[in-house]
């Protein structure tokens, strides 16, 4: 049975919802389980489990793209400040 079926069959079982949120993040398949909720929401928008998940999912992302880090930009800057600490220093006036 594929997650769209298994959804539409859990639609009033906040519990079997949750576990087949579970593992569609285990089986890396987040997307696709969001995907099915909107559209499910968008066909009942008065099945208030679709609805609650829909805004937690799209609470979710909002959180998940406001607080991701660019590391390839990071780690470069923080060498290169590193290197400038370095250069300024004075390091005949450090104590041994």
């Amino acid at each position: 049975m594929d997650i769209e079926h298994e959804i539409q069959d859990a639609k009033g079982d906040p519990e079997r919802l949750e576990q087949l949120y579970q593992s569609a993040q285990k089986d890396g398949q987040t997307e696709l389980f969001q995907s099915v909720i909107s559209a499910s929401f968008k066909e009942e928008p008065e099945n208030l489990l679709f609805g609650a998940w829909f805004f937690r999912l799209q609470h979710t992302l909002r959180i998940e793209k406001k607080t991701s880090i660019n590391w390839k930009l990071a780690i470069p800057l923080s060498i290169l400040t590193g290197l400038i600490f370095w250069l300024l220093s004075d390091v005949d006036t450090l104590v041994y």
